[in-house]
């Protein structure tokens, strides 16, 4: 297969809120779910540090405000290339209406800054047709 055809989907755990305040609302249920699970398999727990650690940055977790989800999303795509970006967000027992409203923002706010910051010319040949890596 040529590198060219190789599509790349990339799946994190998210959250998208209002404002920056999203981090504080989904780390407190994500860390609460996480020592559930540390306990039952009898490791320590995950630390806020470590939560801000990783829902930073580079990484592993996308979560915090739409703008700052799609400045994150574009720096991955420009270094990796993705067509698709997913975001595994039920973690933590979160009201139902957060996890509605995280996604709104994905679709009404993120994606289209997404779209304009990439554009379909940014796009390697192959993904074009495909478009922006949010969905």
């Amino acid at each position: 297969m040529q590198a060219e055809n190789i599509k790349v989907a990339i799946g994190n755990l998210g959250f998208i809120g209002d404002s920056a305040a999203a981090k504080d609302l989904w780390s407190g249920h994500m860390l609460q779910a996480w020592a559930e699970v540390a306990k039952s398999r009898g490791f320590a727990p995950m630390t806020r540090a470590q939560f801000d650690r990783d829902a930073n940055g580079a990484g592993a977790y996308f979560v915090g405000d739409p703008e700052e989800i799609a400045g994150r999303i574009v720096a991955l795509h420009k270094s990796v290339g993705h067509m698709r970006q997913f975001f595994q967000m039920d973690i933590g027992h979160l009201p139902q209406k957060d996890y509605l409203r995280s996604i709104e923002l994905l679709g009404t706010r993120v994606k289209p800054l997404v779209d304009a910051a990439l554009g379909s010319s940014s796009l390697p040949k192959a993904l074009q047709d495909a478009g922006s890596p949010v969905r």
